[in-house]
């Protein structure tokens, strides 16, 4: 029996994988080399579109663009080439219809990162109005706050690059890569792009905004919300949360106190102070591993040429990037699971074209972390590079729930005296880090606070140096030129993840309180922008189901 005939309104979709081109070729090249791939004429393909791209450095060859791209055809194709698959758009499940009464609730959410935003901003697509509590300012105010700390070393401990509007993540890169595979990932990329981020972050493999791109997105964003019914209270810190006859009270800093039906509880890492006072209110959490280490600076020329060699300086090629870890086992057979002490070293957050930043909450603190600006235009590179510190490895004494807490602390103080206080760094050259002595002097860096050459094994104990020490020269084994005079340690990183986790059910809700819903990188639940932001939609869909 022959087929029936395709209906000429038909349309066909199909993925077409690794389609490699020169970063030069121009956009038509894109459509050239899927119809060669497909083995059909130019005129053929309705539409071909990048559904993902990045660049491709490895090994001794020219750096390419690797494409993946949507093709919709006409006719079906008779036969499927390699890497061509038909197309299977995201599965993204619908909201759930909001429970009878629950816009009559109080939510509150304390926190304004990117969990406490997306849980505001799913609730508010199903009519449901919150409260927003922070501690910091709104962006506006916040910039002028970090622009007091940047130029006079003036901290306003309320309000910096940890807290206020946004978040943590608002003055860093505005990474957007994860490896998580939810698909409600694609509905942080389409709530980001429907409040004015580029649509260019739904392709790029590594996507990222940049500060200068943060900053009018959250104040869309906000605006969105209070249309939606949502309330901002800003420069409210929240210093405790108790249980009020099956409902949350918030006491507030400035003595007043706020009853909740439900909070939403996403206050990011640098919250210490609550953290301490949820522990003594019996909260439920339990240690995790977290990562320490230091801030790693290079020029961004020599970054350039480490990845791309020769063709840094006749391509068009965009600021280089890396990514490296090292993994050593310390005890267990080959192929077992991972043993407790086994090293891990990695770099983390990664930021082409940027500079180093202070982003201590406490005068008596120096802590690091990297931003750049959407461009990555900047002459420097810098880079976390951590090691993970178990929960077991800690001082036993006190509260073990809380030793990374203090674990943090105690670096951060001690940075602060190596670097002679007013937010200096404690710093060094890297060759004369792998050799365990301070250096004599330091080199340009990009850290406006000021930097003091300073012994920087003094740090951390003996262990973790050795495991950074250990990685740092692997990395250097795998990217040669990494290690060099021209590059600079500063420290240092301490707040990459939470060294807690607040223990919650199948419906995000607290074990011990169940009115809270703790998410994000604070509570030990997620770790960067979108996958704080889809724990966000996590919880708000939880509530959304009656839970």
């Amino acid at each position: 029996m022959s087929e029936p005939p395709v209906p000429p309104s038909a349309r066909f979709l199909y993925e077409v994988k690794n389609l490699r081109l020169r970063l030069d070729e121009p956009e038509e090249a894109l459509r050239q080399l899927v119809t060669k791939v497909l083995g059909c004429s130019m005129d053929e393909p309705i539409g071909v579109e990048c559904l993902r791209r990045s660049v491709d450095a490895r090994g001794h060859r020219p750096p390419v663009l690797v494409v993946d791209a949507l093709v919709e055809l006409s006719s079906p194709l008779k036969g499927l080439p390699a890497s061509t698959a038909p197309y299977a758009p995201p599965n993204l499940p619908p909201l759930p219809s909001p429970p009878v009464g629950l816009d009559r609730e109080t939510i509150a959410i304390v926190g304004t990162g990117p969990c406490g935003l997306f849980a505001a901003l799913v609730l508010a697509c199903r009519g449901v109005p919150t409260v927003l509590f922070e501690r910091g300012e709104p962006v506006e105010g916040r910039t002028k706050s970090i622009g007091r700390l940047l130029s006079s070393s003036v901290l306003n401990e309320e309000s910096n690059y940890c807290f206020g509007e946004g978040g943590g993540g608002t003055f860093s890169d505005g990474k957007l890569f994860t490896r998580i595979r939810d698909p409600e990932a694609t509905r942080v990329f389409d709530l980001l792009v429907e409040h004015g981020a580029p649509p260019e972050i739904r392709i790029d493999r590594h996507p990222h905004l940049g500060t200068d791109r943060l900053i009018p997105l959250l104040k869309r964003i906000r605006a969105h919300l209070v249309e939606s019914g949502a309330t901002f209270r800003f420069s409210s810190r929240v210093e405790a949360i108790l249980p009020a006859e099956g409902r949350g009270r918030l006491l507030l800093a400035d003595g007043t106190s706020f009853i909740a039906d439900r909070v939403i509880l996403a206050p990011g890492g640098s919250s210490r102070d609550l953290m301490v006072r949820l522990r003594s209110a019996g909260v439920a959490m339990q240690p995790k591993p977290f990562a320490v280490g230091f801030r790693v600076e290079h020029p961004q020329a020599l970054i350039n040429e480490i990845q791309y060699g020769r063709w840094a300086h006749i391509l068009p090629v965009p600021p280089a990037e890396y990514r490296l870890t090292y993994h050593r086992r310390t005890g267990g057979r080959s192929g077992t699971r991972p043993d407790d002490q086994d090293i891990h070293v990695y770099t983390f957050c990664m930021c082409p074209g940027g500079r180093v930043v202070p982003v201590a909450t406490s005068s008596d603190q120096v802590c690091l972390n990297g931003m750049s600006g959407s461009a990555r235009a900047g002459r420097h590179a810098n880079s976390a590079v951590v090691t993970v510190v178990m929960p077991n490895e800690l001082d036993r004494e006190g509260d073990p729930v809380l030793a990374g807490l203090h674990f943090q602390e105690r670096a951060e103080r001690l940075a602060s005296e190596l670097g002679g206080g007013r937010f200096q760094a404690p710093a060094a050259r890297l060759t004369d880090y792998l050799l365990d002595r301070p250096s004599r002097e330091v080199g340009l860096t990009t850290y406006r606070c000021g930097v003091c050459a300073a012994d920087l094994g003094r740090c951390y104990p003996a262990s973790i140096h050795e495991r950074l020490r250990a990685g740092i020269r692997d990395f250097d084994r795998r990217m040669r030129g990494f290690v060099t005079a021209e590059a600079i340690c500063l420290g240092v990183e301490t707040r990459t993840s939470s060294p807690v986790r607040f223990l919650r059910d199948e419906a995000c809700r607290s074990l011990s309180h169940p009115f809270l819903y703790p998410g994000g990188e604070g509570a030990g639940t997620a770790g960067g922008i979108v996958s704080s932001a889809v724990d966000g939609i996590r919880i708000a869909r939880a509530i959304l189901g009656g839970a």
